[in-house]
């Protein structure tokens, strides 16, 4: 539960970021949802790449091979106004100059012509001199590109340019031709303070104007077109349609009547092109940057230079629209786009359009965001964050980890739902809350699990080995009540003489140095592998073969007893150094099937082994006395480790609880043959 928590308030924090972030409110938050929809919309180009373009578009690039072509005439107006010249013998049905066309500078020129007029000497012809007849070409491409606009239905584009609201009414030809859109506008479509069309001459030859206003997003990528925006017309507001709508319109056949703005979106004969709050639709697409070009044989794009070089033919430019824009390498009409900052994802102008006219006449389902997508976000960032904070908290570190994969699955339902549906749902957050939700959780979980796996540790290794408390962390339930039978074996080792030291000495210095005794022979044995099972006084209780199995625990146990007495005459001879009294040991090892469990009541209990094998050990230590011997074993205990020690029969003895005589001996020092001595050995009661 306390692993919740955190995971828990993440996902809230996440929840609210979303909230904020799908109102623009918080633009870190919203670079995220934008940045999965990138990811989303390359990736439908992939899974399901968009059919050639129509073959009723037609794109001519204003490339670095055409702007060589500007050296043998006066201006690059005069490349434009010869293409179009060479479209008109060809008979397109529409041109786009994707162009600012602005010639509001050539009234500059005018009054300069006029100034060098004044200096020449009367009667001399303008074409002796050269800048003369270079201004004189200038100020005539006004007029010849009017001329060429007259000769084959062109449409221009306005711009928006940044200022205070226009409170004016618009110019009536500019009005005229961008063909404002009828119906109900968007709740809350996009405004212009005004919108600035090419110069009269050529506003008053175009077929039409439509606006190239666009609104990238707070990280600089373009992705939706401002189908309908309003601009001020006096006391009242029109809504004007894109350059790619205006085209789209005009191109689709459908009459005028037919177009309007409906709830929703914008109506273009029977089909109804959803549209945002904000009067915008997302662009369509069909790839990166340079791949609107038509199928084989039939390209869908030349450079202009190819056009006034005559080399398109005539029968792929009749009856087409043509949409001729800058796309020279170092143009500054580049957009950047969903399909990254790279290379791909700058595109020129013309092609977006071309691109976003393709999109809306062709048959693929239109994307669009639906008016319910952020709350669907933030709702569904919640409940995946609490669902993922609750498995986290509630299942193991690696099982918790492989949920994780569901967090992908999340994130691809976006890239599904634009894909086939094209809806653009949010998914950036959900995965985000997620995967963080279940690593939150997971982390937490480790961490406070890990902090007391090391407090047991520290606090079990005082009383038992180290292998015993893992194996108790590794499985909890090894602390049930109950035991298990198995053969093991069973040291007690009892200090002779230490009532008569503690007689003679303090209680603080007899409880010194009963545990470092203890501590001592505690180390001892479980360094041979043995568990201790309990103190009784100043003696030592410990077993071999539990909790882990030992194959060789009787050898083990006679291994510990011999280092044990060995300690102990080391300390013993500091005893004497420092004048204290010497002690002694008596041990008794046996070995045979016996209980070992938890043992006890159900609030308290012990790990320890009961059975006949471990009360015949306990008598063997007190026997030790008697045979004046430091360590006594049993035979099973002496049959196990046989070919690992030396062995001394000392008889046969009867021990309390036992009718019948137990044969016994003593450990020597080094493996060797069991002898035998023939003793009559006292009886115990």
């Amino acid at each position: 539960m306390r692993a919740l928590w955190p995971a828990a308030a993440l996902t809230g924090v996440l929840g609210l970021l979303h909230g904020i972030g799908a109102r623009e409110l918080f633009t870190p938050a919203t670079h995220l949802e934008n940045a999965a929809y990138d990811v989303h919309y390359r990736w439908r180009a992939s899974l399901s790449p968009a059919p050639p373009p129509d073959e009723r578009l037609l794109l001519l690039g204003y490339d670095d091979a055409t702007r060589e072509l500007e050296s043998g005439r006066a201006t690059g107006y005069h490349v434009v106004a010869e293409a179009l010249e060479k479209l008109a013998a060809a008979k397109p049905r529409m041109v786009l100059l994707d162009f600012r066309l602005d010639t509001s500078h050539f009234a500059a020129l005018g009054a300069r012509l006029e100034r060098l007029r004044l200096e020449l000497p009367p009667g001399t012809p303008l074409e002796q001199t050269e800048e003369l007849r270079q201004l004189a070409s200038e100020l005539s491409i006004d007029e010849r590109m009017a001329a060429a606009m007259r000769l084959v239905p062109t449409v221009l584009v306005s711009s928006c340019p940044p200022g205070v609201l226009e409170t004016a009414p618009m110019d009536p030809v500019l009005l005229l031709k961008s063909r404002p859109l009828e119906g109900v506008p968007p709740p809350r479509v996009r405004r212009a303070g005004r919108v600035q069309g090419p110069s009269s001459p050529l506003a008053a030859a175009a077929f039409a104007i439509g606006h190239s206003c666009e609104f990238q997003d707070g990280d600089g990528v373009l992705r939706t077109d401002a189908a309908a925006l309003g601009v001020p017309n006096g006391a009242e507001w029109v809504y004007l349609p894109s350059v790619a709508m205006l085209l789209a319109m005009e191109t689709s056949g459908a009459p005028a009547e037919a177009v309007r703005m409906e709830t929703g979106g914008v109506r273009i004969g029977n089909r109804l092109l959803p549209i945002g709050a904000d009067g915008e639709v997302l662009l369509g697409l069909s790839g990166p940057s340079g791949s609107f070009r038509g199928k084989q044989g039939k390209p869908s794009r030349y450079p202009v230079a190819a056009l006034i070089r005559g080399e398109i033919p005539a029968s792929r430019i009749e009856g087409k629209v043509v949409l001729i824009g800058d796309t020279q390498s170092g143009t500054r009409d580049v957009k950047l786009t969903p399909f990254g900052y790279g290379i791909k994802g700058r595109m020129p102008g013309v092609e977006k359009i071309a691109m976003q006219v393709d999109y809306l006449l062709g048959e693929r389902a239109w994307l669009h965001r639906p008016s319910w997508a952020a709350e669907w976000g933030f709702l569904l960032t919640i409940v995946l964050g609490c669902v993922a904070a609750w498995a986290g908290s509630k299942l193991g570190f690696y099982p918790a980890l492989a949920l994780l994969a569901l967090g992908p699955v999340v994130f691809l339902a976006g890239t599904a739902s634009l894909t086939w549906g094209g809806v653009w749902i949010d998914t950036g957050f959900p995965a985000l809350a997620w995967t963080s939700g279940i690593l939150a959780a997971a982390i937490v979980r480790y961490a406070q699990n890990a902090r007391e796996r090391s407090f047991l540790e520290s606090a079990f290794e005082r009383y038992l080995p180290r292998e015993m408390v893992k194996a108790i962390l590794r499985d909890p339930s090894a602390l049930k009540l109950m035991g298990d039978e198995r053969e093991m074996t069973v040291l007690f080792a009892d200090l002779r003489g230490f009532t008569t030291f503690s007689e003679g000495n303090s209680p603080a210095t007899v409880v010194a140095h009963l545990n470092e005794h203890l501590t001592a022979m505690s180390d001892v044995i479980q360094k041979h592998g043995g568990t201790v099972d309990k103190f009784i006084g100043d003696a030592v209780m410990a077993f071999w073969g539990a909790p882990i199995p030992d194959a060789d625990h009787a050898q083990h146990a006679c291994a510990a007893a011999q280092e044990m007495l060995a300690i102990l005459d080391r300390k013993n001879e500091e005893r004497i150094v420092r004048g204290l009294a010497q002690v002694d040991m008596g041990i008794g090892i046996n070995s045979g099937p016996m209980i070992v469990g938890n043992m006890g009541s159900s609030k308290r209990f012990n790990y320890t082994v009961i059975g006949d094998a471990v009360n015949l050990a306990s008598r063997l230590e007190s026997l030790t006395k008697d045979f004046n011997q430091r360590i006594l074993v049993g035979p099973r205990t002496r049959e196990l480790a046989a070919k690992a020690f030396g062995f001394l029969s000392l008889g046969d003895v009867t021990v309390k609880g036992k009718q019948e005589r137990v044969p016994i001996f003593s450990l020597s020092e080094k493996a060797a043959p069991v002898s035998t001595v023939k003793r009559s050995p006292p009886s115990r009661p």
